[in-house]
């Protein structure tokens, strides 16, 4: 037998009668939908101040911090056969849209921010989190689409987004 895993959502209505109990508040005092706009707008403000200074965002309640990480593309990716010879293998992600037009395989090779790629990271040992390993960071869609929109609407975010050394 396969052991589910349990996902933790935001909406939850779950979640929601936690708040509800935990802060002594009705349905009447605050609505679902009330609740579910709070919590958007409140990410949302993370996401766009990560995005527009480049930084490292504290999370409350000691979740430690999120940025968006830069990070160099490797072109080539070597690895040891069995008989211990050295094999070279392209590791870039095939654009199937030029491929299938062009007739040969055509790679993404992000000419468009100089061959970076850019990624939210989330630090978990820098916070005050117990247990931090049991944890995972997954940053919604909208959080991963916007880092695309800045990236191409100028180089000046580029510049802005660091290499961070994650652990």
């Amino acid at each position: 037998m396969s052991r589910k895993k349990k996902e933790y959502r935001t909406y939850s209505r779950e979640n929601f009668d936690r708040f509800l109990v935990e802060h002594n508040l009705t349905e009447s005092d605050i609505t679902y939908s009330k609740y579910c706009k709070n919590l958007e707008v409140c990410n949302w403000m993370f996401i766009e101040y990560a995005l527009r200074t480049g930084q490292k965002v504290a999370l409350p309640y000691g979740f430690s911090y999120i940025a968006v990480n830069k990070k160099m593309l490797k072109k080539f990716k070597e690895y040891k056969d069995k008989d211990g010879s050295t094999k070279r293998v392209v590791n870039l992600r095939p654009d199937w849209n030029k491929t299938r037009k062009e007739g040969k395989k055509i790679y993404h090779t992000n000419e468009h921010s100089d061959g970076f790629n850019f990624r939210w990271a989330w630090f978990p040992h820098e916070g005050k989190l117990h247990l931090s390993d049991l944890y995972v960071f997954k940053p919604c869609r909208y959080a991963s689409r916007a880092i695309n929109k800045y990236v191409k609407k100028s180089t000046h975010y580029q510049g802005l987004y660091l290499e961070w050394l994650l652990k």
